[in-house]
């Protein structure tokens, strides 16, 4: 068994576990992803499972761990476990958090059933933290609203409007564009030259990911919302669009699509890196 953090170059190669897309977090500083690789018997490596970990406040939170099958109970998740551990001991981090989403127990095992290392160090306990929801392809929009999208002239990709036209929104916008996004899958509504409601959003895989609802107008921000999801979901019908109520963006895009949607409440397993501690010491005495 090897264990490899994961680059770019990497992704591809171990993105078949990612069953729900969560490879999308690496853009956010001190991300980062591990995989372990098993030898066939013709001495070539294969993927053998996943972990994918992120920043969230003061804590370390594994978004996503998953082991093949064939590769289960025989150490490859206690593993990364103990990686992940040792990299937020390196951090200094006090606690590292473990994702168990409704999600996951609905679609595909999320965690490596030889649970001894997690068991000795997660809470029994578990709390929810928050919710999100997933906008999935089959968008329920009124054929009223998506006539009335397609025969608005003002609402176009932001890759469509000439180099004047995005200098001037991004002016309007301010600072909060900084961050990168993508142009083909971004709108903006624009009357007489003003930017009157935009939506950003960034792509990770099949994951689109609103970011930012500007607008003044909430009006506005209502039809341009169902303007761009109704071509959104003509564009690429398998994506998935996700939507965290957590941020304001995403209360107000959820609150604008007036739909009905899917929402998973996420709950997290604790564990105190003085737990992992003391199982260090246990182990070296």
């Amino acid at each position: 068994m090897k264990i490899i953090r994961l680059d770019e170059e990497l992704l591809d190669y171990f993105g078949a576990m990612d069953y729900f897309d969560n490879l999308h977090c690496l853009v956010h500083p001190g991300s980062f992803a591990l995989g372990a690789t098993m030898q066939r018997e013709d001495g070539t490596d294969e993927p053998a499972a996943i972990l994918v970990a992120e920043v969230e406040d003061d804590a370390l939170m594994i978004r996503w761990l998953y082991v093949k099958s064939e590769y289960r109970c025989c150490g490859i998740g206690s593993s990364l476990l103990q990686m992940c551990f040792q990299e937020a001991r390196e951090r200094k981090m006090k606690r590292v958090l473990s994702r168990i989403s409704e999600e996951y127990l609905e679609a595909a095992p999320e965690w490596d059933p030889e649970r001894f290392f997690m068991e000795c160090l997660f809470e029994k306990e578990e709390s929810v933290m928050k919710e999100y929801v997933l906008l999935v392809s089959d968008l329920q929009t009124s054929a009223e609203v998506k006539k009335a999208a397609r025969v608005n002239a003002y609402v176009m990709p932001f890759a469509d409007l000439t180099e004047d036209e995005k200098k001037s929104v991004r002016d309007q916008v301010g600072k909060e564009l900084s961050i990168g996004f993508d142009e083909d899958l971004s709108y903006v509504f624009t009357k007489k030259g003003e930017c009157k409601a935009a939506l950003f959003v960034r792509r990770y895989g099949r994951v689109i990911y609103p970011f930012l609802l500007y607008g003044k107008e909430k009006s506005d921000k209502e039809m341009l919302v169902k303007a761009a999801f109704c071509d959104l979901k003509d564009l690429d019908p398998v994506s998935v669009f996700r939507v965290e109520s957590s941020t304001l963006a995403g209360e107000e895009i959820l609150e604008t699509m007036c739909v009905p949607n899917k929402k998973y409440l996420i709950s997290y397993r604790e564990a105190r890196m003085m737990a992992y501690e003391k199982l260090l010491k246990a182990e070296n005495a």
